[in-house]
């Protein structure tokens, strides 16, 4: 009966000191691997969030590399050489065409390469006067267009990636 034992106590020590041994290459494989996701830096933001005084009612992202500056009814946007302008009308049409159709009667241009865009609920509308490129926005339930303009080439994929961004904040 002792050898009977002294065998079973053996093979369980084999066997602990197995487990421990397989425990052990496991936990050094898996345990000390590098963290990937703490040594990954997060990416930088390529926008920032831009909140409009309470009479201008909205906010947009703006690229990283142009400041916007709330002034009194207009917000400017601008890279230290060329600007964004975005303004503020009240309307008393029902729609955005009824709306670009007055403006362009009583200003006498027309708005040449007319797209209508999807713009967070809202109808919208961008197209050229002249080189100048513009989206006219209005807001869902709201008698207000907002007008987003540049003149310059250069600010034109900028003026895109702000218009698609505009929140109407009433």
């Amino acid at each position: 009966m002792k050898k009977s034992a002294q065998k079973v106590n053996t093979f369980l020590i084999i066997l602990i000191c197995t487990a421990i041994i397989i425990g052990a290459v496991v936990f050094i494989t898996n345990g000390f691997q590098k963290n990937t996701d703490l040594n990954t830096p997060s990416p930088t933001p390529t926008t920032t969030k831009f909140q409009s005084s309470s009479a201008l009612k909205f906010s947009v992202d703006v690229p990283n590399g142009l400041k916007a500056v709330d002034n009194n009814g207009y917000v400017q946007v601008t890279n230290g050489k060329a600007e964004i302008l975005i303004i503020r009308n009240g309307s008393f049409f029902n729609n955005i065409k009824e709306y670009l159709s007055d403006l362009e009667k009583k200003n006498g241009f027309i708005l040449s390469r007319k797209a209508d865009v999807p713009i967070n609920k809202g109808e919208a509308v961008t197209g050229y006067i002249g080189s100048e490129k513009n989206y006219f926005i209005m807001p869902e339930r709201s008698y207000a267009v907002y007008v987003f303009s540049t003149k310059s080439p250069q600010l034109y994929q900028a003026l895109d990636q702000i218009a698609k961004s505009f929140r109407y904040t009433p």
